[in-house]
């Protein structure tokens, strides 16, 4: 019997080395591209308090573009999805705009305009870009997400994020068809692709929250980017 169970552990321990590299091997981590400093895209509010409404009982954190804090948020995707934390607020909605780099003024239609419905949950929302709408290759967008705030603000508080979309031939030729999200988004993270790394374990926080693999790469991507204080909000999905 003892010689039995010795077996058993030993199997166990055999099979542990064997695939314990493979799952460690599926971690995420984000290495920006060496393309010079750009300014703070998280520093956009349009007022100096925590982004929130006159009317909200003051957060940490506020009104906040899930992007890294100075370095061009990149892409491959010509619709990307883009990511918000928004906080514990009494505004009924969130507008999303997406405009050309040289608009940077926050009450202007640019190239694509929706609303977030909003129901006082605090958590991350994803707005994804649609089909009708299209990043062209080379070029350079800011987008602006503005509580909604009831009563009506002329200060209405807004944050600021930066999207490039890109070609990478190398990236391209992957075969990321044939790959898992995660492997999909370690391939992204190490090009610099910050939008297409983030995407991809965001998906699958969603579809596994209790996976502690998926868990601990998302916990880890975000504090790769100083975003460790939204560790512990929730993925609320598509608005």
């Amino acid at each position: 019997m003892k010689f039995k169970f010795s077996v058993w552990v030993g199997s166990i321990a055999l099979f542990a080395s064997i695939y314990a590299p493979a799952v460690r091997a599926q971690t995420v981590t984000f290495e920006p591209r060496d393309q010079g400093s750009v300014e703070d895209s998280r520093s956009g509010t349009s007022r100096s308090a925590v982004a929130k409404c006159q009317s909200d009982t003051p957060v940490e954190p506020g009104l906040t573009p899930v992007v890294p804090t100075s370095h061009l948020g990149l892409t491959l995707s010509a619709h990307p999805t883009f990511y918000i934390y928004i906080p514990p607020t009494s505004a009924p909605y969130a507008q999303f705009t997406l405009k050309d780099e040289g608009d940077r003024t926050a009450d202007s239609r640019g190239i694509y305009q929706t609303t977030i419905p909003l129901d006082g949950t605090a958590g991350i929302v994803a707005v994804p870009l649609p089909d009708s709408v299209s990043l062209e290759v080379g070029k350079t967008y800011s987008w602006f997400v503005g509580l909604v705030c009831q009563p009506a603000q002329t200060d209405f508080p807004w944050v600021r994020g930066n999207v490039q979309r890109i070609a990478d031939e190398a990236v391209a030729e992957t075969d990321l068809d044939r790959k898992t999200l995660l492997e999909r988004a370690a391939i992204y993270g190490s090009a610099g692709l910050w939008y297409d790394t983030l995407h991809s374990p965001a998906q699958q926080v969603q579809t596994q929250p209790d996976d502690p693999i998926v868990r601990q790469n998302w916990l880890d991507l975000l504090h790769s980017v100083e975003l460790q204080d939204l560790s512990d909000s929730p993925l609320i999905g598509d608005r």
